[in-house]
């Protein structure tokens, strides 16, 4: 019987402490063949945000089906805080409002009218590194790197560097990722000699788009090599194109990562008048371990090598850490720093 998959942009509104930058987005791919009709529920919550969306639908071997009139309680520390019963108008993602702080215990319970669909989720948000110690930009000439679409490239990249301290106390599920803001100054001359200047402005969330095969954090220790014709599956041979990692290489120690980058979204204009700036900021977020497996899961998903992987060991269990039901949903929280890459200019607001 043949697998039916639902793909569902949950989106998670990240706060506008984060340097203004609006929104984050995270794909989740929803395995819904099961034996029996259950609830799922899906969503990965920011934890500094004020609104974030679940997604609840009901599995089944036909095909999956929204849930519209789910309740959902919200307790934290063993208390109440929200009772959500209506999906916002046009939405098929109900809305949890309010921020959680680290250590917090939260869960999450749903059900339908009737009672005869209930689960529940039970996550301790994880806790946030200090501070990024340290940043640095470096433009390199002929890298020689593995590309999206896993196989050799050589190419002049932006090396992006950063360090921080982890916590040796517990075990710590990160993910690394980029947002790019660009500065224009278009400089105008009138028939007066005087100059005008117009400053425009572009964000990107680049996400984990970066190059990160030659770094042995990110690759958590495996050596990638790229595919070729006469390629067989290994674990070596998976990209981590979400950018998630472990702390088992420098548990209690600080952790050193260097990746590279295009900066594919941002174009570097070679015209006296206009005048282009581009500054970074990197973001390194801890997830709750389910969510951390699920990622790697997707990873390996999306690589060129699943089939084979299918082939050998069957379709891939998408990890769940849902009672009574199926699906995924994890917490994180973020520390973030920008960086300075070219240009006289910076974004507004970024260094403040």
């Amino acid at each position: 019987m043949t697998m039916i998959r639902m793909k569902t942009y949950i989106y998670c509104c990240l706060s506008v402490m984060l340097f203004g930058l609006s929104a984050c987005e995270n794909e989740l791919e929803l395995d819904t063949k099961t034996a029996s009709k259950q609830l799922s529920i899906n969503g990965f919550i920011n934890a500094d945000s004020t609104i974030n969306r679940l997604l609840v639908s009901f599995t089944g071997i036909d095909h999956p089906t929204i849930v519209t009139d789910a309740t959902i309680k919200v307790s934290v520390n063993g208390n109440m805080r929200e009772t959500v019963r209506e999906l916002p108008a046009g939405s098929e993602q109900y809305i949890i409002h309010g921020r959680f702080s680290p250590g917090d215990h939260v869960c999450i319970e749903v059900s339908t009218p009737d009672n005869n669909y209930q689960a529940s989720i039970e996550e301790t948000v994880p806790q946030p590194i200090d501070k990024i110690e340290r940043i640095s930009t470096e433009f390199v000439k002929d890298v020689s790197y593995v590309d999206e679409y896993e196989m050799a490239r050589v190419d002049n990249l932006y090396k992006i560097s950063l360090s921080f301290q982890d916590n040796g106390e517990r075990a710590d599920y990160y993910r690394l990722t980029l947002a790019g803001y660009q500065t224009t100054k278009y400089i105008q001359y009138s028939t007066l000699h005087r100059t005008e200047t117009t400053y425009r402005y572009f964000a990107r969330n680049m996400g984990s788009s970066y190059i990160a095969t030659g770094d042995p954090i990110i690759m958590e220790g495996r050596v990638y090599t790229p595919s070729t014709d006469m390629g067989f599956a290994s674990p070596n041979n998976v990209m981590n194109r979400l950018g998630v990692f472990n702390d088992l290489l420098f548990n209690g120690k600080e952790c050193s990562i260097s990746i590279y980058s295009k900066l594919y979204p941002f174009n570097r204009i070679s015209d006296p008048d206009i005048k282009t700036s581009l500054d970074l900021v990197a973001t390194i977020s801890s997830y709750t371990s389910a969510a951390y497996y699920y990622l790697k899961a997707v990873n390996l998903k999306k690589s060129t090598y699943y089939d084979d992987y299918n082939d050998l060991t069957g379709p891939i269990k998408m990890p769940s850490n849902v009672k009574g039901g199926t699906g995924l949903v994890g917490f994180y929280t973020s520390t973030s720093i920008p960086v300075h890459v070219y240009g006289t200019d910076r974004y507004p607001h970024l260094y403040e």
